[in-house]
């Protein structure tokens, strides 16, 4: 799911204090931010579940050095919610 204005601007606000020590892999100091909402489910033994598993929204920094992918959790840093309706 794209980022809304209001979810960059809030992603934008907060980058400075999410990776101020550099990357973990590389200590680079220069990311690319993911204008997109990614998810993590919990494992089922391989058996693809479709609802009723808990999903995290998340976003992802990419070191622009080593390419090594840092993930935040969206509800976290306050990009999502956890009562929108996102199926829209």
């Amino acid at each position: 799911m794209k980022l809304n204005d209001n979810q960059k601007k809030i992603l934008h606000d907060k980058l400075p204090t999410l990776l101020k020590h550099g990357c973990s892999s590389c200590s680079g100091s220069q990311f690319q931010a993911s204008d997109e909402l990614f998810e993590i489910r919990s494992f089922n033994g391989g058996n693809m579940i479709i609802g009723g598993t808990p999903l995290i929204p998340m976003i992802i920094l990419v070191c622009s050095d080593c390419g090594y992918m840092h993930f935040f959790n969206a509800i976290v840093l306050g990009i999502v919610s956890t009562s929108e309706d996102h199926s829209k």
